[in-house]
């Protein structure tokens, strides 16, 4: 009688697989492999005794069903029992693995499943792909600007990466999400900081940035900014020797782009302009 579990899991598995070896015969288990190559060739039809005109036909012919003793399905099912146990999937109690241990004659055998490691996860923004994740004091010392840091208590430790995609060099400080800083669509995380030590072009900031995106001239602590929110966008930088720099690594959300001394901050997040203006000015 054909018989279908669905999942079963537990002490369910465990009754059913102790059913399974009440009810099934099977043989010694040292010697399944010879009562199998027995029975195949007990199975196996004779050639000498089929006519010759019928010979090829009997080669082709399924193998018929035993007529009496052991059928396949015991066999199969012995097989069966074996891959499950091979494979480590009946590690769902003791009780469980005692009972196919007992069924093929494995008591001895103790079977142990380990479960893979998870990956260790990398460091905040790493797929961001900003530069090389750098502690905050040693990232000072390769930048010939002073690196600032909001003093905000609220928004967490940062994360500082040092890239190379301005020639000076840049520091990026990413933000996990937080209380007061709302996850990021555009970054994945709570806050980016970027600074670097370039100008914005006023001559082409409006002429990269598209007819939805919104664009407001702002002061962060007395020093000129620009609050530019909506969708994608692009900003050239003025490098100290007048080269001029395309940023292209983020293309939308919301950002807050002020000028210190010689220096650019920018804070990408999903902040209001409220909230931003509040972080850059506690920067110091």
């Amino acid at each position: 009688m054909a018989e279908w579990w669905g999942d079963v899991r537990g002490p369910d598995l465990e009754r059913a697989l102790l059913a399974i070896g009440e009810r099934l015969a099977y043989p010694d288990p040292s010697e399944v492999a010879t009562f199998v190559f027995r029975r195949l060739s007990e199975e196996r039809p004779s050639l000498t005794s089929v006519p010759r005109g019928r010979a090829r036909r009997a080669i082709l012919r399924p193998v018929a069903r035993p007529r009496t003793g052991y059928t396949w399905q015991r066999v199969v099912a012995v097989a069966a029992a074996v891959v499950v146990l091979a494979g480590g999937l009946i590690a769902f109690s003791p009780g469980a693995r005692r009972a196919v241990a007992d069924f093929l004659g494995l008591r001895g055998v103790r079977i142990k499943v380990q479960p893979s490691p998870l990956p260790s996860p990398g460091p905040l923004g790493q797929e961001l792909q900003l530069g090389e994740p750098t502690p905050l004091a040693a990232a000072q010392t390769r930048v010939p600007f002073r690196v600032l840091v909001p003093t905000d208590p609220g928004i967490g430790v940062p994360q500082a990466y040092l890239g190379f995609a301005f020639p000076d060099g840049q520091v990026s400080l990413v933000y996990p999400v937080g209380p007061q800083l709302p996850l990021s669509s555009e970054t994945g995380v709570g806050m980016l900081l970027t600074e670097f030590q370039a100008q914005v072009d006023r001559q082409y900031i409006e002429k990269f940035i598209q007819s939805d995106v919104s664009i407001e001239a702002v002061t962060v602590n007395g020093d000129p900014g620009f609050w530019i929110s909506g969708g994608p966008h692009e900003i050239v930088y003025l490098a100290p020797n007048g080269a001029q720099i395309p940023d292209t690594l983020r293309l939308a959300g919301n950002v807050l782009l002020w000028q210190h001394g010689d220096v650019t901050l920018r804070i990408e997040s999903a902040l209001s302009k409220a909230d931003a203006l509040r972080i850059a000015e506690s920067v110091r």
